[in-house]
């Protein structure tokens, strides 16, 4: 598993909890796959504070 410190970071201003299902914002959906480039399945670090 990669280091937890170089895993891309994505601010969810919601609640968080293990094993969640997140909907993402389309401007949040663009940042991952545009500006990131992370496809479906990679890992990515969600914080909301």
């Amino acid at each position: 598993m990669r280091d937890h410190y170089t895993l891309s970071r994505l601010f969810i201003p919601d609640a968080l909890s293990m094993g969640r299902v997140i909907d993402l914002a389309q401007t949040q959906a663009h940042f991952l796959h545009t500006v990131l480039r992370k496809r479906v399945g990679e890992a990515v670090r969600v914080f909301n504070g």
